[in-house]
């Protein structure tokens, strides 16, 4: 069980359209004590820059020198798996807060070992591979998963006023993407489970409301409405 006076993390895993930051304002409103964490300072980023850049990433590709070199995004993605990590244990939640990751840790993980450089599908990256694993499903105290099928997927993010990548690429590239990374979700959010995670709540957002999704992490958690 949550023990409900504790500061706890919620991580929203899921899709494009999945219907994440729907949930998240719906929980929201129930209780205002969940809410978004707010991203931790660049100053945080300096120390992981300064040793992960130029000495673990050069380091593992080295070892693994079949690997093309780390993109941008994919460095800042190491750094969100390193950087939040820590913060979040410190960063001033009080008793009986809820900080929602949107996205988190699984989407972090998932965009790496799926669309990033081979060496993270080597041994070369086994250790830090399992820390990160073991450091998040310790830290995390609910996932919830979200998915819909992929023609309500596409309908939603068309649907928005707001721009997506997805928008300028064909839908069959972004349905593409979408199966690897539905896939890796299942992988890793089962890792997670393995080394003692905490329990995954999945929804199909095409037929649960955000009400009836709200109502049932907030049973997850403890919590009644503030």
């Amino acid at each position: 069980m949550i023990l409900s006076e504790q500061p706890r993390v919620l991580e929203l895993v899921g899709l494009a359209g999945a219907g994440k930051t729907t949930l998240e304002h719906a929980l929201h409103l129930r209780n205002a004590e969940i809410r978004l964490v707010l991203a931790p300072s660049k100053a945080r980023y300096v120390p992981f820059l300064a040793r992960g850049v130029s000495l673990w990433l050069s380091s593992l590709l080295w070892r693994y020198r079949g690997s093309r070199w780390f993109t941008l995004d994919e460095i800042r993605l190491v750094g969100y798996l390193e950087v939040w990590g820590p913060y979040l244990r410190v960063c001033g939640r009080t008793p009986g807060s809820v900080a929602v990751l949107n996205p988190g840790s699984v989407y972090w993980l998932a965009a790496l070992r799926e669309f990033g450089p081979s060496c993270f599908e080597s041994y070369s990256c086994g250790e830090w591979w399992d820390r990160m694993l073991n450091r998040w499903a310790a830290l995390v105290d609910l996932f919830v998963w979200l998915d819909a099928p992929d023609s309500v997927l596409l309908e939603r993010i068309h649907s928005r006023t707001q721009w997506h990548e997805a928008k300028a690429q064909p839908d069959s590239q972004v349905l593409e993407r979408f199966a690897h990374l539905r896939r890796r979700y299942g992988q890793i959010l089962a890792e997670m489970t393995v080394r003692g995670g905490p329990e995954v709540l999945h929804f199909q957002t095409d037929y649960v409301s955000a009400e009836q999704m709200a109502d049932r992490v907030l049973a997850a958690l403890c919590l009644g409405e503030r």
